[in-house]
């Protein structure tokens, strides 16, 4: 559990080669949360599964965690909040972007990736998921010596009902929204998962932020899908 005598900043940024380019990067924070020295203190942990090129994912690499720790020092602490306002302003950001270089690389719109953040923070565990990658905490089972995976993350992707109906009901004049093509669900006949930053230009922002137990003792492996992250 993070407190001022452990704050010891820890950076770690990576990509993962995908189809001859590096489309995927992940990332550990473990430092001040906020830009003040007097700021909360903690873990952030994120994977970003690029699609269709790497600019997307390059991009919440370099600035989601950089809008947490502004909105954290406006508030002066961690919340849902927070983490919400910061993929709000990464998303804006990023569009800002595709509008600049669509005239001269129009491949950009495109582009996307999809987001999973876990925050420790306080003696909280914060889960931030936009699309299909999953969080799973690791619990073992002493009696056994087997580890029991739980996922506390929802997925969002268009073969899952209530996010076909979320579709519809922010899109309501647009019939096409979802698709089903060859017995699968597609966002206007073109991807399943509900691209963060945003692939074709489909403005979609459904992202779950879980604030789970309060971590007493603070022993588990959290493991972030598809790329793998775990710490104790």
């Amino acid at each position: 559990m993070a407190s001022r005598d452990l704050c010891i900043p820890l950076r770690k940024k990576h990509g993962r080669l995908a189809n001859n380019l590096l489309e995927d990067q992940s990332q550990i924070e473990s430092s001040n949360l906020s830009l003040h020295e007097s700021g909360p203190c903690g873990t952030f942990v994120g994977v970003y599964d690029g699609h269709g090129g790497p600019e997307t994912s390059r991009f919440i690499n370099d600035h989601l965690f950089q809008h947490l720790k502004r909105f954290t020092s406006e508030q002066q602490s961690m919340s849902a909040d927070v983490i919400r306002k910061a993929f709000q302003a990464t998303e804006e950001g990023f569009l800002s972007v595709v509008t600049r270089q669509w005239p001269m690389k129009p491949q950009i719109a495109a582009v996307g990736s999809c987001c999973l953040v876990g925050v420790v923070c306080g003696g909280f565990l914060y889960i931030a998921n936009f699309d299909d990658s999953r969080a799973v905490l690791g619990r073992a089972v002493k009696a056994t010596g087997e580890v029991l995976a739980i996922q506390l993350s929802s997925e969002h992707n268009a073969c899952i009902e209530s996010v076909r109906q979320e579709l519809h009901s922010l899109h309501p004049d647009d019939s096409n929204i979802v698709v089903l093509k060859h017995n699968v669900w597609h966002v206007k006949g073109l991807i399943q998962v509900i691209i963060l930053l945003h692939k074709y230009l489909i403005v979609v922002l459904l992202v779950g932020i879980h604030v789970l137990w309060h971590l007493l003792p603070f022993y588990f492996h959290l493991l972030l899908f598809d790329n793998i992250i775990s710490f104790l």
